[in-house]
């Protein structure tokens, strides 16, 4: 059996019998490893189950889900998961003091908060007293980053280095035991105003190609001492998209000619490869790439129903076809006619 499963079927076998009466506090048993395991190393005592309010727990800001990704939409698998099945596993919460509208903040768990309070049922959490670093530590497991967008990872170690949790970039690379070229690609993701990642399609759609291509921009952006008002052009963008309900390609086009201010070289050889087919008021249709002498690719900026593939095949055809021939016509009408060749 996977550590995995052995950790999933450890959490739910914490919860059984936690019901609706349950006790202010239920100890559980030893854990082992996983994240229980390492959160039991960490306090040195018994791990506390709790039903809480989830009204009256915050989130951590220094954890690493994009609170504002999160909708009944992007949380209706966990929705219909608890709706249907109840809680399989815990959150990790730790008290609060000094906030009048909050008792707890989650450390881990927020989209399990989050699908609680919209069902309107408590939230059961195992309660522990950690400190920020601790808090860190145990949520940054060997998972993160198949949980966490690279998005919503750079936002997190962002927000580290601006507490310093870390005292630099280095140290922080160190700590979590990956490249200095990873740590600096997901920071400068972190730099891109929301609005404008949203437009894109969100930040867990990025393409890693595109990813890199937008951390690139970032980084000589930066280099250039313009990264304040790149981040407002971004952001004037996603703002603009939402206003005319732009899709992510459309988006795409307007953050093209922003970059093509910046790296003049991609604007020269995007215009080799690729070119968009708007519509007379303004909007993508398409894109005409070439990427070699023989090939031709047509993408549409939308899905097609059947019969409109149909009959824009149909449309190609017959266009292509007289377009061909007027080539051929055109090849065999020279000035001169062609000498016979000798025998």
């Amino acid at each position: 059996m996977s550590s995995g499963r052995s950790a999933q079927d450890r959490a739910r076998r914490l919860l059984e019998g936690i019901g609706a009466a349950a006790a202010p506090g239920v100890p559980l048993p030893k854990t082992g490893r996983g994240i229980l395991g390492r959160l039991e190393q960490m306090t040195g005592s018994p791990l506390v189950l709790r039903e809480v309010d989830p009204n009256r727990v915050r989130v951590w800001e220094l954890q690493g889900r994009l609170q504002a990704a999160l909708d009944a939409r992007t949380v209706s698998d966990l929705i219909d998961s608890i709706g249907s099945h109840g809680q399989t596993t815990p959150a990790i919460v730790r008290p609060v003091t000094g906030d009048a509208s909050a008792d707890f903040e989650v450390i881990d768990g927020s989209r399990r908060r989050f699908a609680c309070a919209h069902l309107g049922q408590p939230l059961k959490a195992i309660v522990a007293e950690l400190s920020d670093r601790d808090a860190a530590l145990l949520t940054e497991t060997a998972d993160a980053s198949r949980k966490h967008s690279a998005y919503e990872t750079g936002v997190k170690w962002s927000v580290w280095l601006q507490r310093q949790l870390f005292a630099t970039q280095e140290a922080l690379a160190q700590w979590l035991q990956v490249s200095a070229g990873d740590l600096s690609f997901k920071l400068s993701l972190a730099e891109l105003p929301y609005p404008f990642v949203l437009a894109l399609g969100g930040h867990d759609r990025l393409s890693r190609e595109l990813g890199r291509r937008l951390a690139r921009f970032v980084g000589r952006a930066r280099a250039l001492d313009r990264m304040d008002e790149i981040r407002q052009r971004l952001s004037a963008i996603g703002e603009q998209a939402r206003k005319s309900d732009w899709n992510a390609a459309r988006t795409l086009v307007a953050y093209t000619e922003l970059e093509a201010e910046l790296l003049p070289a991609r604007r020269s050889a995007k215009h080799k490869v690729e070119e968009s087919v708007m519509s007379a008021d303004g909007q993508l249709l398409a894109t005409v790439a070439s990427p070699d002498r023989s090939n031709l690719v047509v993408r549409w900026s939308k899905g097609l129903a059947a019969d409109e593939r149909k009959a824009l095949v149909s449309a190609l055809n017959q266009f292509l076809g007289e377009w061909a021939q007027g080539r051929t016509l055109a090849a065999k009408e020279p000035d001169k006619s062609l000498k016979k060749k000798k025998k």
